[in-house]
């Protein structure tokens, strides 16, 4: 099963993220947005996970001690790919890094676990759309300065199983850890 480590928004966020996307729309030739419901932030992507392995990775979250706190969003940005861009919402430092000491430890905690997860330096973003091109004259700078930052509290962690029901891509949480002071 193919699993992943994530914070999810309430409803309330993810409308102001699908509006933002439905703002973008106009801008766009073509795009594959996100699905309202699966909007998220990845912390730690795990990828294919046998399922005997799945204890193991529930584990790894249950050991998390961290308190509740706030992620900033702003700033949007792309990764040029050649099949269309990948469209990302950025997030502004947090003052005390708590997003980064939470994918550090739980890098630990999975790798000394046995999970072969991907070292590489942790730049937390929102993928809002994929398959994306712009049309010629939209200057995605000049949008992305326009639009305000807001703030989204996090009380919980998720471990989450993507896959397909009835065709269509659906993340599921199969453990979560609430954070607490």
């Amino acid at each position: 099963m193919r699993l992943f480590i994530a914070i999810n928004f309430d409803e309330e966020t993810k409308e102001r993220l699908w509006a933002l996307c439905q703002k973008l729309r106009p801008h766009m030739e073509s795009v594959r947005f996100t699905h309202r419901q699966n909007l998220h932030l990845t912390v730690i992507f795990l990828g294919e996970v046998a399922e005997t392995r799945l204890s193991a990775a529930k584990l790894a979250l249950a050991k998390l001690e961290a308190a509740p706190f706030s992620l900033r969003f702003g700033g949007l940005g792309a990764f040029s790919r050649p099949d269309g861009d990948i469209l990302w919402l950025g997030l502004e430092e947090d003052g005390e890094g708590v997003l980064a000491k939470i994918y550090n430890f739980l890098y630990y905690q999975l790798t000394s676990g046995g999970f072969a997860v991907e070292k590489r330096e942790y730049t937390p973003h929102l993928t809002l759309a994929r398959e994306v091109f712009w049309h010629k004259n939209f200057i995605k700078s000049s949008f992305a300065s326009s639009l305000p930052s807001f703030e989204v509290k996090v009380g919980r962690v998720s471990l989450m199983k993507s896959g397909r029901i009835a065709g269509l891509l659906t993340y599921t949480e199969l453990f979560g850890k609430d954070l607490r002071e």
